[in-house]
């Protein structure tokens, strides 16, 4: 960009209007990396690589749909109930459009505004890869494949720029340890053990004449001596929910557990307005590169649908409301799949939450 008046100079980047449509924020490198460390979203870190000049700025363009999703984050941000409890009830926003409109550059300048305005920011860039590259995975007893070692690698990107508002965060009590050690719920795994329970209880009801009362009692008694494995029983009262973190940083067999432990966390906080950014959405659904025997003669033709997989399985849904004081951003992407029969209201997405990203206006594009 050589027209100097095109250039969003730092003092005015937190300040964006309509009339900044169509300019460039100006960013270093070093800048870049400070503020996204998990990395950006799309094909940014490509783009930079085809830049020859390593020390040159770079400039994002500021496009339609980011000055409105900044003005809703501005309005949200402080907003309180009748009561004067800071909250926000908005599910979120899913971003969609053409391959190549710029959806994924719309949540870099979303990220980046965010957290220098004092958001929480989990942000996922690359959700797909998940189903793509290749770890060692487990099966759980609710049919879950846990990816430990994928679960540790997006705690250490979540601690990168939120520690210190992770460690502000006090854990509530009443929601941790809901989850059991594959991120369900620990009511949906100890579920799986009412049949058995039953049929042991049928077994000892005929042989010791036991009365229907009786058999209901023991059913609920042996049901509450079900033990799901959890790491509540390791870490009992950690005091943030920076050490629920750290402890699945520091121990894999139970990372897959502190990612949803966080995610519930979050869920239930008011300390810090929470927005969770989730790049290429729609790869968490289609089936992975990974192959079970379980799944042959099936639809999925022996391969392990994303969502089955523990950590598309944590980013898949549209749940935006469940935070008491945040929302989701996901946007689409379009560059392996096929926009043939695409449905987001089968996941729970409202039209009214749908944003679209057009192609670049006459101004936008001579800009460019």
């Amino acid at each position: 960009v050589k027209r100097p008046h095109l250039w969003l100079q730092h003092d005015d980047q937190d300040y964006v209007g309509t009339e900044d449509v169509g300019r460039f924020v100006k960013l270093t490198r070093n800048d870049l990396l400070e503020q996204l460390p998990e990395g950006g979203c799309g094909e940014l870190a490509r783009d930079l690589t085809l830049i020859p000049n390593r020390v040159r700025d770079i400039g994002l363009m500021v496009r339609k749909l980011t000055i409105e999703l900044i003005a809703q984050l501005s309005e949200l941000q402080e907003f309180t109930d009748s009561f004067g409890r800071k909250c926000i009830r908005k599910n979120g926003f899913l971003i969609d459009g053409h391959k190549g409109t710029g959806k994924s550059q719309v949540l870099n300048l979303v990220t980046m505004w965010a957290r220098k305005n004092g958001w929480l920011v989990v942000l996922e860039p690359n959700p797909g890869r998940y189903l793509r590259e290749i770890a060692d995975i487990k099966r759980s007893n609710n049919g879950i494949y846990l990816q430990s070692e994928f679960a540790q690698q997006f705690l250490e990107a979540l601690s990168l720029a939120n520690r210190q508002m992770l460690q502000e965060i006090p854990v509530d009590y009443q929601s941790y340890g809901s989850r059991g050690i594959d991120g369900e719920p620990k009511h949906a795994t100890s579920r799986l053990y009412h049949s058995l329970i039953e049929k042991t209880v049928d077994t000892e009801a005929q042989d010791e004449n036991l009365s229907a009362g009786e058999q209901l009692k023991r059913i609920a008694k042996y049901r509450r001596k079900v033990r799901i494995p959890t790491m509540v029983d390791v870490l009992r009262q950690p005091q943030n929910v920076w050490e629920i973190v750290e402890f699945g940083l520091d121990r894999e067999e139970y990372a897959v557990q502190a990612v949803a432990e966080a995610f519930v966390q979050l869920q239930q906080q008011t300390t810090h307005p929470v927005l969770v950014v989730v790049d290429a959405w729609n790869e968490c659904f289609p089936c992975s590169e990974y192959v079970s025997i379980r799944y042959d003669n099936t639809r999925f033709h022996g391969y392990i649908p994303g969502y089955h997989l523990s950590m598309p399985r944590a980013l898949h849904r549209w749940d935006g409301h469940k935070f008491r004081r945040g929302l989701k951003i996901c946007a689409t992407s379009w560059q392996k799949f096929k926009r043939r029969a695409y449905r987001p209201e089968l996941l729970g997405v409202k039209d009214h939450e749908i944003r679209t990203v057009r192609n670049f206006t006459q101004q936008e594009f001579a800009n460019y």
